[in-house]
């Protein structure tokens, strides 16, 4: 394996594992976010307690996929229009 394809292969991994991780956050009322005490998490955690639990699932794997652009190319993914519109149109955008 070169370099590359061990780089790629990470990117790809720590993608899944932020993605699983940001699902669980979701599932278990985020029991690490809650912990962290910045602006950033202030915002997702208010956004987040006014979505649905469906739309927090959603919301959550737009935003690890706007955030892991080149492992989610690299596995065959991509952000889809509906997702890019979802991470846009809430007024916190700029803070996530």
């Amino acid at each position: 394996m070169t370099f590359n394809e061990a780089q790629a292969e990470f990117a790809v991994r720590y993608y899944r594992w932020a993605r699983e991780e940001f699902r669980s956050e979701v599932e278990h009322r985020f029991p690490l976010l809650t912990k962290l005490n910045t602006r950033t998490s202030k915002a997702c955690l208010h956004l987040m307690g006014r979505l649905a639990v469906n739309d927090q699932l959603n919301f959550a794997a737009a935003l690890v996929k706007r955030f892991h652009k080149q492992a989610v190319q690299l596995a065959g993914e991509s952000l889809s229009s509906e997702e890019t519109n979802m991470i846009h149109s809430h007024p916190i955008r700029g803070k996530i």
